[in-house]
Parts: structure tokens; sequence; C-alpha cells
């Protein structure tokens, strides 16, 4: 019987897998090919990257409008320290820029599932962790790459620096 109850538990495991795996591409496959109705944090932050390249004030909002062509209702609210980021990405077309930005936050959002399971749970995940992800913080995730907020950026830098604390890694934990 125990030999059964763990095909049964690996055979539900793999469909809980397929699921999750199924509903993540569903989610971005809308976002990858509707730019147009997503991102629109990241078009304010495509255009300060434009200004900042041109020598322009990013931080303003009517000027960033009159780069895009366009009324931009978000302005650029970050640290001089981000705009390399999106001076790199406004060299490219809005679109491949905007699915290069996608990419990176889909990398991020991997990295960080990675760094929580391997530096933080260790012997304690199993695929009831990457459920309770994808429940408990997957309207959170969705909704960031729906905006193209840079939160999940600032959170692999939060928890790089637990990690990084934990380990007595004070360079990295600094940086």
């Amino acid at each position: 019987m125990t030999e059964r109850r763990g095909i049964l538990s690996r055979t539900a495991g793999v469909a809980v897998a397929l699921l999750l795996l199924g509903y993540g591409a569903a989610l971005l496959g809308d976002l990858w090919v509707h730019p147009e109705k997503y991102q629109w944090d990241f078009v304010s932050y495509y255009y300060a990257g434009r200004e900042a390249d041109e020598g322009l004030n990013p931080y303003a909002l009517d000027s960033l409008s009159r780069v895009a062509g366009a009324e931009i209702g978000l302005p650029f609210a970050y640290s001089p320290a981000t705009l390399p980021l999106f001076q790199a990405l406004s060299r490219l077309e809005l679109i491949a820029a905007y699915r290069v930005y996608l990419a990176l936050k889909i990398i991020a959002v991997a990295g960080l599932l990675c760094l929580w399971s391997f530096a933080f749970l260790r012997e304690e995940r199993d695929l009831l962790f990457y459920v309770v992800c994808l429940l408990g913080f997957g309207g959170a995730i969705y909704l960031d790459l729906e905006a193209g907020n840079v939160s999940i950026l600032e959170q692999v830098g939060l928890w790089l620096a637990c990690w990084a604390w934990r380990k007595s890694r004070w360079l990295i934990f600094a940086g």
C-alpha cells in the first residue's frame, strides 16, 4: 500500500506542477503578446531612459510626455542610480524593450523562488511551497508584471541582502 501511495503522490505532484506551469504560462503569454495593454509603469521608465540619454530631466512628467508623443501618466520616481538600466532598454524599440524587461522580471521571480527554496527552506520545501507561492503571492507578482513596476527587482535585492546577512557576507549585504 505504501508503494501505491508513493506512486499516487508522485502523480499528484506532477499534475500539480503541470497545472502551475500551465497557469503561469497562460498569464505570462497574455502579458507577452499584448504589450499595448500592460506595463504602463515601464513605459514611464522607458521614456525616462530616453530623457536621460538626451540630457533632459527624466523626472519631469511634461517632458516625458513630449518625448513619448503621448501622455505619460506616471512620473519617473526612482534614484538616478537606476537610470542606466532604463537608458540601456530605451535604446531598443519600445516593444522589444518591453519584452526584455518582462523577461528580466520573470527571471527575477524564478531567482526569488530558487533563493527562497535553497537558501532559506532547504529540506522543508516541497511542491506545497510552490502552490502557496502561486496562491499567496500570485496576485501580487502578476500585478507587478502587469504594471511593469520595479518591486520584483527590489525584492531580489532585499532577499539577497537577507541571504548575505545570514552568511556573514558583509560586502554583498552592504551592496
